[in-house]
């Protein structure tokens, strides 16, 4: 739920784009106007080169003309074909070329090691900034010294040290920035980059726009600033605003910089809008999960390493969301603090959690399967931490009666934690914890939830059925196992799952069409159902490496006591049941023979055992040759059906967990006697 934390990355990478771009033009440019002040001399080009691949550490090539019109108030210099090489080990030859550099600057402020440039102008500049996964960073220049001229003025450690620049024009630019920790790789066209240090602040704006694409998605931007005069005026804040496109990302990016050179007294309003949660990972680091088209917008400062942020308005699809909290990025993997609170979440929206389809988006290809089979990106968990806390004060789940949802998310290093879980569902409560640990190449899930109190009636909203069954339930899930997908966990899972009722009442369709009582479920398909009471239902399963088997299987009434046994296959997706209905009354036209339950979960086949059945018609069959009316008689039952002993049932599986499984909820004597 980190949906609204793209500013602290992309305003990084934003002024990566502008600054390092500048640090490394002047850079350039720094160590070719000391090699000119330094080397006067007919073969200056040669000399130039030599001189400034000794100052930079690469190799400085200028591989065209080189022009220089002396003049001691300003020189100005048109070098064509400058090249500075890349880093070792890079892909590319080069991390800077320029077609044409023009510049002029005053060469006595070297003197004193100050380097004011009037006007600076680059004809189809390519730089290429990267950062190796063991995070080295091609512009980073070891070679340099502190009181080097180049490295003091083009990379400044305070806004006043930074370059007196005039003019700066860039036409036809291309800027690659390549992170291989971060997966990260984009190449930007730049259309122009141009800015102005007169002082008059209307006519001297700064500006860049540029397109291309950002980890294979098309990207834009758009981006303006004050005066390059007030980049260095340490008096006031520095105005900066930036549009970004990203494929069907937008974000809007207005405010101040304090210090823009450290990132430093931020105070911007911020809106960001787009089609899936997800995309933001290139722009934040942050693990997004798959989401319907999303909007937000809300306000950004920062103040030392910690981003602080406040959210009023936001919606994921067709819930409603509110946020605030910290962003630390002085931490290694950064930390994000946030509250989460929502009057209306649909789960709908908020199924990429688990891997599901969100409403409305093709994130997960259709599939027969149950379980999605959503592979996790453990990259993106060990990318950031976090701590969320998320409180929906109506949880819209379609089919399942969840109310609300209180819940604390905490990621640590590649281990999730979403503990303590605290839902109402059913006018009754679900608690417990989901453990995903990330930090090793198999993720491993520890879940643990209680059920206390579920209502039955809530499961059966159908108007056929809403008067006609009532009582409470609760239960317990205890699973553990590893995999890449949801799927692949619960099919190699181990544990144990229990649910149990007593007391209140089921409609006896229900029940009868379970046992194929032909004289009960005639009535209810002549639109008459009644009700019965219930003693106790138990299921209680023994979870062993994907595989379910039942220890006790019992769904006991005042009318009928069901017994049977079931095998559910996790990994495969399939279920072998059979359950068994013994009457406690008589009941005339009835094939009392064990009901079957098998194939895919997703879509079983309900059955009837061959055997009991073929048994029954080979009886009738032989007393219709004596007579055609003792032909019924094999399929008259009864009754004879016994109590099942629910209390000790129930205590028996209350025992597994050591006692700690709510007993379920109790209004009728047998019931009582059970819990």
């Amino acid at each position: 739920m980190a949906f609204n934390i793209p500013q602290p990355r992309l305003s990084r990478r934003l002024s990566i784009v502008l600054y390092s771009l500048l640090a490394v033009v002047v850079l350039c440019v720094g160590a070719m106007a000391a090699g000119i002040i330094f080397l006067q001399s007919d073969y200056l080009r040669q000399k130039l080169s030599t001189a400034g691949s000794s100052r930079l550490g690469r190799e400085l090539t200028i591989a065209g003309p080189l022009d220089v019109n002396w003049n001691w108030g300003g020189t100005r210099v048109t070098a064509q074909q400058v090249r500075i090489s890349n880093a070792p080990g890079l892909k590319e030859e080069n991390m800077l070329e320029i077609e044409t550099l023009d510049f002029t600057f005053k060469p006595w402020k070297l003197l004193f090691g100050r380097l004011e440039l009037p006007t600076v102008g680059m004809e189809a500049p390519k730089l290429v900034l990267e950062k190796s996964a063991d995070g080295s960073k091609n512009w980073d220049f070891p070679e340099l010294s502190s009181g080097n001229v180049a490295a003091s003025t083009a990379l400044p450690k305070e806004r006043g040290d930074f370059p007196i620049i005039g003019t700066i024009v860039i036409t036809n630019g291309n800027l690659i920035y390549r992170d291989a920790e971060k997966k990260l790789d984009v190449d930007l066209k730049l259309d122009s980059l141009s800015g102005a240090g007169t002082g008059n602040d209307k006519d001297d704006q700064f500006s860049l726009s540029g397109d291309g694409t950002l980890s294979g998605k098309e990207f834009k931007i758009d981006a303006t600033g004050g005066s390059l005069l007030a980049l260095r005026d340490t008096g006031r804040d520095y105005p900066l605003a930036a549009n970004i496109v990203m494929g069907q990302t937008s974000v809007k990016m207005d405010g101040t910089f304090n210090d823009p050179l450290k990132m430093q007294g931020v105070d911007a309003n911020l809106s960001v809008k787009g089609e899936n949660l997800a995309d933001l990972f290139y722009l934040t680091s942050i693990p997004l999960p798959p989401s319907p088209a999303y909007e937000l917008s809300g306000k950004l400062v920062k103040t030392g390493d910690v981003w602080r942020f406040d959210i009023p308005n936001a919606s994921v699809g067709n819930s409603d969301l509110a946020a605030n909290g910290t962003y630390d990025v002085g931490r290694e993997r950064g930390f994000l603090k946030m509250d989460i609170a929502s009057k209306q979440l649909h789960m709908d929206d908020m199924g990429g959690f688990v891997g599901l389809k969100p409403k409305g988006k093709e994130t997960v290809a259709p599939s027969d399967r149950l379980f999605p089979d959503v592979k996790l990106d453990l990259s993106r968990m060990r990318k950031s931490d976090l701590d969320v806390t998320l409180k929906a004060d109506k949880l819209v789940a379609p089919g399942l009666p969840f109310q609300s949802m209180d819940a604390r998310f905490l990621l640590d290093n590649g281990l999730l934690k979403i503990e303590p879980i605290n839902a109402a569902i059913a006018s009754g409560t679900m608690t417990g914890h989901l453990y995903l640990d990330g930090r090793e190449d198999m993720p491993k899930l520890d879940a643990d939830l209680l059920l206390r109190r579920l209502s039955m009636k809530e499961f059966f909203t159908s108007e056929k059925f809403k008067d006609l069954s009532s009582g409470r339930f609760g239960g317990r899930f205890m699973i553990n196992g590893s995999g890449r997908s949801l799927a692949e966990v619960l099919g190699t899972a181990d544990g144990r799952i229990s649910v149990m009722m007593a007391g209140g009442q089921v409609s006896l369709m229900l029940v009868e069409a379970a046992g194929l009582d032909i004289a009960e479920f005639s009535a209810r398909l002549l639109g008459e159902d009644k009700t019965t009471r219930v003693r106790c239902g138990i299921g209680d399963f023994t979870v062993t490496n994907g595989m379910l088997r039942s220890d006790i299987f019992v769904f006991d009434t005042v009318d009928t006591n069901i017994e049977g046994d079931a095998d559910i296959n996790l990994r495969n997706e399939t279920i072998e049941a059979r359950l068994e209905a013994h009457p406690k009354d008589a009941s005339p036209l009835v094939a009392r023979t064990p009901l079957t339950l098998s194939g895919p979960l997703k879509k079983p086949r309900v059955g009837i055992e061959p055997s009991g059945l073929a048994a029954r018609a080979g009886g009738a069959a032989v007393l219709a040759l004596l007579n055609p009316l003792a032909a019924i008689i094999p399929f008259i039952e009864m009754g004879g059906g016994e109590d099942s002993d629910c209390r000790g049932l129930i205590q028996e599986v209350r025992g597994k967990y050591n006692g700690n499984l709510p007993g379920p909820a109790a209004s009728e004597a047998p019931a009582k006697a059970a819990d």
